[in-house]
């Protein structure tokens, strides 16, 4: 598990009920352990109940949406439960449980699987949002007639998509340090100025700039990777075509380049 990021687990119910060497597997397992809610909600909830708890489903349905804990998945410990007790808590609404005997490599394998089947919802998500916002965006493009008005479409979309306050289309040669500002975000009214684009800059891919106050930096990486392929592209069409590319930078502004 990622060192900048470790998954915060909060243990309720009782302590006398919890496998010997829980705390320490978890922690091994690269989890942030606590025993006390906090502000923001937990990644995960592991309840260990009484043995014989007289109302097991009520409490496993209350810490499922109860809104402090924000959503987060419950896995129950049955120490001293049995099958029907399991199958009770799992209709009462727990994410998984596990019935004694216990074993924790087991239940590090569950978190573990549980957090990968929750990412790559989320990346599944992410990029069905992705190909909605360019089907949108090529449908507005298609209706546009005049150069300018396509310019100003893909700046204004792309600074929306990404919550940009300042964002410009550039056109620029290949190898050339002056470009030429065709659309400007924040400035409908800017659609040629001379820009300078000279050494100073980092640069990810040649002739390609994007830059934005806040750009996040998965979208970055992800931007960078396309800009990649489209000049491995190029490449392979024939180094000697002279072509515009199209950048996107800020006309006053030396902030963060792609």
């Amino acid at each position: 598990m990622p060192d900048l990021f470790r998954h915060r687990i909060l243990l309720l119910g009782s302590p006398a009920s919890r496998p010997e060497g829980l705390e320490r597997v978890l922690v091994r397992g690269g989890f942030q352990v606590t025993e006390a809610p906090s502000v923001s909600p937990p990644d995960f909830i592991l309840y260990t109940p009484d043995p014989g708890a007289p109302n097991l489903a009520d409490d496993v349905r209350t810490l499922a949406t109860q809104s402090t804990y924000g959503g987060a998945p419950v896995f129950v410990l049955l120490t001293h439960g049995s099958a029907e007790a399991a199958t009770d808590v799992l209709l009462a609404g727990a994410r998984d449980a596990l019935v004694a005997p216990i074993q924790l490599p087991e239940l590090r394998a569950r978190l573990d699987a549980h957090i990968r089947a929750r990412t790559e919802a989320r990346e599944a998500q992410e990029a069905l949002r992705a190909r909605d916002l360019l089907f949108d965006i090529f449908q507005e493009v298609s209706a546009a007639v005049r150069a300018d008005e396509i310019f100003q479409t893909l700046v204004r979309r792309v600074g929306q998509a990404f919550g940009l306050s300042h964002c410009s289309l550039v056109l620029t040669a290949p190898g050339d340090d002056k470009g030429r500002v065709v659309a400007v975000y924040e400035n409908p009214a800017i659609r040629d100025l001379r820009v300078d684009l000279g050494p100073g800059r980092e640069r990810v891919h040649e002739n390609t700039h994007l830059v934005g106050d806040h750009l996040k930096p998965r979208r970055h990486r992800a931007l960078a990777r396309l800009g990649a392929r489209r000049r491995e592209r190029g490449q392979r069409a024939g180094s000697g075509r002279h072509r515009d590319d199209v950048a996107l930078a800020h006309p006053e502004r030396g902030d963060g380049c792609l």
